[in-house]
C-alpha cells in the first residue's frame, strides 16, 4: 500500500507499476459506487465503477493533475458513463438509500431535477450526491468553476426543496 502518496502521485507510480493503481480503487471506489448508486440503481452502478475505474487506469497516461485528490476526475469519468449508458431507466435507486431523510431528500431532488438539462442535472448531482465543491465539479466537467458556480445559484432556486447543505457551501 501506498498511503503515504497522493492520488496524482499514485496514478504517476502506476505508469511504471499498474498495480499502484489500486490503492486509487480502494480510496474512491466506495465514493464512486454510492453517487452512480444513487442515480441508476445498484447492480447499475456496480458495473459502472468497474468501467469507471477500467477506463480511467487506460486512460491515466492523459490525467492533468489540478489538485492531489483525484475525487473528481473519478466522478467526471462515472458521470459520462452513466450518461452513455443506455440502459439507465431511473435518475434515483430508494433501495440505496439508507434513512428515510435521504429518501425525502432523494425524491425532492429527483422532483426538482426533471426540468433541467442533463448538463445542469450533472452539476446539481456532481454536488449534491458526489459531496463535490463547487471547484471539484468544474474539474469534473471540464468548465471554469465561475461558470459552475453562477450556474450553481441560477440552478438553487429551481431545485429549491433541496437543503442548502447539499447544494450550498460545505458545512
Amino acid at each position: 500500500m501506498h498511503l503515504d502518496l497522493s492520488d496524482s502521485d499514485l496514478i504517476i507510480r502506476s505508469l511504471n507499476e499498474p498495480q499502484a493503481f489500486t490503492e486509487l480503487s480502494a480510496r474512491h471506489g466506495a465514493a464512486v459506487r454510492e453517487y452512480l448508486g444513487r442515480r441508476t440503481g445498484r447492480a447499475t452502478a456496480d458495473r459502472l465503477t468497474l468501467g469507471t475505474f477500467s477506463l480511467a487506469f487506460r486512460h491515466r497516461d492523459r490525467h492533468q493533475p489540478r489538485s492531489d485528490n483525484a475525487r473528481s476526475w473519478f466522478l467526471g469519468i462515472a458521470t459520462d458513463l452513466l450518461n452513455r449508458d443506455a440502459r439507465r431507466r431511473v435518475p434515483w435507486s430508494y433501495e440505496a438509500t439508507e434513512s428515510s431523510e435521504d429518501r425525502r431528500r432523494d425524491l425532492t431532488l429527483t422532483r426538482a431535477l426533471a426540468g433541467l438539462s442533463k448538463r445542469d442535472r450533472d452539476l446539481v448531482c456532481l454536488k449534491a450526491l458526489g459531496g463535490l465543491t463547487p471547484i471539484e465539479v468544474a474539474r469534473a466537467v471540464g468548465a471554469s468553476t465561475a461558470q459552475v458556480e453562477t450556474r450553481l445559484k441560477v440552478l438553487e432556486p429551481r431545485v429549491g426543496g433541496v437543503s442548502s447543505r447539499a447544494l450550498g457551501q460545505r458545512v
